[in-house]
């Protein structure tokens, strides 16, 4: 079976009318967008095969460029960080044991926020050394660029996770993954990344 156990969107559109909506909603303190949680079923009554879709709808206007998770598990805690600035998006995440899976989407402009995403991440684990942690998304800018423009000690503790072609018709490599562990030096990981620029991902295509 390929299917993924972990699906991050960025460039979500409206929810699967065969989505159920659970009742959970997460809106924490500062945040403006709630985490809707539903729960789909991609099999038959007699052969379910359900998963998770944690939607957080920040594209109010066009409803295209929503942030969403689609989890095998349903998640132990639904993580959500504000914008690093008054123009970003949030940072939403979920927790499955000891480990959390962030969707982010950075600033059209270069990503000029991507640093501050990844930053803010790992100082809200710096006290949870158990936890590890894994961004994935379009950060609209190189993995390179990413890596040397964030603070040195935390450019120490995360690996960047890249796919082995170019994300995106021109040429570029925006989209990607960085996974870290606030309180080591740095944690080798292995992942499978797909691209929302080569082809665009949305809540209602196959996991």
């Amino acid at each position: 079976n390929s299917a993924a156990d972990i699906l991050l969107v960025q460039e979500a559109g409206s929810i699967p009318v065969s989505a159920v909506y659970t009742g959970t909603v997460v809106q924490p303190v500062g945040v403006g967008i709630p985490i809707d949680e539903f729960a789909w079923n991609l099999g038959t009554a007699s052969r379910p095969n359900q998963v998770f879709i944690y939607y957080s709808r920040v594209d109010v206007g066009a409803n295209r460029v929503n942030l969403a998770i689609v989890s095998r598990r349903r998640a132990d805690e639904v993580i959500v960080l504000p914008p690093p600035t008054t123009a970003s998006r949030p940072i939403i995440g979920i927790r499955l044991g000891n480990d959390v899976f962030f969707s982010v989407h950075a600033l059209a402009n270069g990503g000029t926020d991507a640093p501050a995403i990844v930053e803010n991440v790992h100082r809200f684990f710096q006290n949870r050394p158990e936890i590890s942690w894994f961004i994935g998304g379009d950060f609209n800018r190189e993995p390179n660029s990413l890596l040397w423009a964030l603070e040195p000690t935390v450019r120490s503790r995360v690996d960047i996770v890249s796919p082995s072609g170019a994300t995106q018709n021109s040429g570029g490599t925006l989209d990607y993954g960085v996974a870290g562990n606030s309180a080591t030096t740095s944690l080798c990981s292995s992942c499978h990344c797909c691209s929302s620029h080569a082809g665009k991902y949305a809540l209602t295509d196959h996991i």
